[in-house]
């Protein structure tokens, strides 16, 4: 699915879409293993990171993703990949990101790892009857040698007895915690931090076999996402240099539904309800790139995904018309 579409240049979306300089290559950045989820976006090619953050609010788009960090920093951010894979630990101990990295390409990554540790310790303190604890730990030594720098949050829920603000929504604060244990593990907010050749750094747990492998990847170096042979097959009918990528990975959704249906505190939905997905199944792909006034987009669909969502569909609308789903009188 290809579209174009064109803005007037003196409009207020016309006028911040540019054609930057490609910078560094889509998922260039990432260790080639199965994942959940990659995302990649060049900042530079977009026209810079001041001009993305222009776009985003005048498409009242709103995504958190550290925009204090962007901010302060913004002027030397050139691109910024991330990619969510399976951990061996699973969704219940080691949370959805525990073998994820995050890498941000950088003139000065230095500064960006500063201005990531002023953010992260600045959440210390109290709020909503739960107490923040951030720790920054620089040039921690590995087991498997070398070193890297350690972030943790931990995260008190406070009574209220001992809560400066009294009492406090308990339900809300325990289903905040439930979903962080299932981002993060059951060890919160935690990871490495570190700077390679041009770029900062981050993972969401202190493996090391996991930052030595977003460390490895970040230089460039060992197997890349980027050169992912299903990936490449695809690019044909992708855009060539796309301004940002999202790679969805339909095949590892199987696993991932069925550890979330059993770490659930409630039974959400039915775990023989759930689609059996097979594992090799190839990724949906979204490309999306601006020019001079132009913003195109490319979306590829592997027709085993369409063959999934309609073997889906027919089962769904099958039950729907079978007689035990009737409950009329």
């Amino acid at each position: 699915l290809r579209t174009f579409s064109m803005f007037d240049k003196a409009s207020e979306l016309g006028a911040l879409m540019v054609s930057g300089v490609s910078a560094t290559p889509s998922m260039s950045r990432l260790t080639n293993a199965p994942f959940y989820f990659a995302i990649s976006v060049d900042a530079e090619a977009l026209g810079g990171m001041p001009v993305a953050r222009k776009l985003l609010a005048a498409t009242e788009m709103d995504i958190p993703l550290i925009p204090d960090l962007i901010d302060s920093v913004g002027q030397d951010l050139q691109a910024m990949q991330m990619a969510i894979y399976p951990s061996r630990l699973g969704i219940a101990l080691g949370g959805l990101l525990n073998d994820s990295a995050l890498v941000m390409v950088s003139k000065n990554p230095l500064a960006l790892e500063d201005a990531m540790q002023a953010q992260i310790m600045s959440v210390a303190g109290e709020r909503n009857g739960i107490r923040y604890d951030p720790e920054w730990i620089e040039n921690k030594a590995l087991r498997t040698g070398g070193t890297a720098d350690a972030y943790r949050l931990k995260e008190t829920i406070l009574p209220p007895s001992k809560s400066s603000e009294g009492s406090r929504p308990q339900m809300g604060a325990a289903f905040q915690q439930i979903f962080l244990q299932l981002l993060y593990g059951s060890r919160g907010l935690n990871g490495f931090a570190g700077v390679a050749s041009d770029a900062m750094i981050m993972t969401f747990s202190q493996r090391p076999d996991v930052w030595g492998r977003a460390l490895e990847a970040a230089d460039s170096k060992g197997d890349l996402l980027s050169e992912n042979s299903t990936l490449t097959a695809m690019r044909p009918w992708l855009l060539p240099s796309p301004d940002v990528e999202i790679l969805i990975g339909v095949g590892s959704f199987g696993k991932l539904l069925k550890q979330l249906s059993r770490a659930m505190p409630v039974n959400v939905f039915d775990p023989a309800d759930l689609p059996v997905i097979p594992e090799g199944l190839p990724p949906i792909a979204i490309d999306m790139s601006t020019g001079t006034a132009t913003f195109e987009t490319a979306t590829v669909v592997p027709t085993g995904v369409v063959a999934l969502v309609y073997d889906q569909a027919v089962k769904w609308v099958t039950s729907q018309m079978s007689p035990d789903s009737d409950d009329r009188p």
